[in-house]
């Protein structure tokens, strides 16, 4: 791995916060990295090869502490979608949870986050893959967790189903956003629900985009959903 440093007058310490354990790795000094690798051992190095957490930026790691809305803004490359599949392999290490995976339509969850390049067929564990049904729309893992399709143009198919955690993708192109995520959020059993959207966009921002990129419609939504949860 080599990594060109552009900090553009951002400080170093700033800029390798940001990175993930193996990029920090690979700007060490030969002689110091081969240290921490004979310091780990044959197996936790092995290991380093298959582990997101070891790949991973801080940024594509669920948040600590308490939260609700894990929002995921970036440009295309940074890895949003393979932060969405390895966060509902995660969760589906527990058993029998329900989760939502909503995307702007049915069509767009199966091509992008079921089998896409980063989806979560292709970043499965290979001891423990799961179980794809198209026709159903329906992710099983060996655990009993299973992934369900939504689209963010039909409200109606959130209303009912209760979920414990869900992964929403390209929030600013659901056809009926307000009426999907009121739903869709009434039916969760636990706090947390992944929100991600590459780019804001001018017909819809959400909540938490509104108070970054100034969207009126945003700002008019996170004030109805605050007075709403107080």
């Amino acid at each position: 791995m080599h990594i060109e440093l552009n900090l553009a007058g951002e400080p170093l310490e700033d800029f390798v916060a940001r990175l993930s354990f193996m990029e920090r790795l690979a700007l060490l000094p030969p002689a110091d990295r081969k240290q921490v690798l004979r310091g780990l051992g044959e197996e936790k190095v092995r290991l380093l090869l298959t582990s997101w957490i070891a790949w991973a930026r801080p940024g594509q790691l669920e948040p600590k502490g308490d939260w609700r809305i894990w929002l995921m803004m970036a440009g295309r490359g940074y890895g949003k979608t393979r932060s969405g599949s390895e966060w509902m392999h995660h969760l589906a290490e527990e058993k029998d949870l329900r989760l939502a995976l909503v995307g702007p339509t049915s069509d767009e969850v199966r091509a992008v986050m079921v089998e896409g390049s980063s989806g979560i067929l292709a970043t499965a564990r290979p001891e423990a893959p799961p179980v794809w049904e198209p026709s159903r729309g329906v992710v099983t893992w060996p655990s009993g967790t299973r992934g369900f399709v939504y689209s963010g143009a039909n409200p109606e198919s959130l209303r009912g189903p209760e979920h414990d955690f869900a992964w929403c993708d390209e929030l600013a192109k659901w056809a009926r956003a307000e009426a999907c995520w009121d739903n869709m959020m009434l039916g969760r059993t636990h706090q947390p629900a992944s929100v991600r959207s590459s780019f804001p966009s001018r017909r819809y921002c959400g909540p938490a985009e509104a108070v970054r990129h100034g969207c009126g419609e945003g700002r008019r939504m996170a004030a109805r959903r605050t007075r709403r949860q107080l």
